[in-house]
């Protein structure tokens, strides 16, 4: 059975390393969305590119929880 695992992320450069690395150990399918970063978020997540899937939102404005929920669902394979 395969997993995934769908993170949504704002501004997190201070946390996505240390909150990432131990699940790129894990066979689970791995999903970020960025929402709009202004710091270095976007170019930290980059750097995961092989194992992540990455989405890069521009703006989070308007971009409510059921717009998120079918971002995930559309990307997500795993349950």
């Amino acid at each position: 059975m395969k997993y995934s695992i769908c993170i949504s992320v704002y501004n997190s450069e201070e946390i996505v390393e240390q909150f990432l690395t131990p699940l790129l150990s894990t066979n689970y399918e791995i999903v970020v969305i960025n929402g709009g970063s202004t710091d270095r978020t976007g170019d930290l997540l980059s750097q995961f590119n092989q194992r992540i899937k990455l989405i890069n939102q521009k703006c989070t404005r308007g971009m409510g929880k059921r717009n998120g929920q079918e971002i995930v669902n559309r990307k997500c394979h795993g349950r």
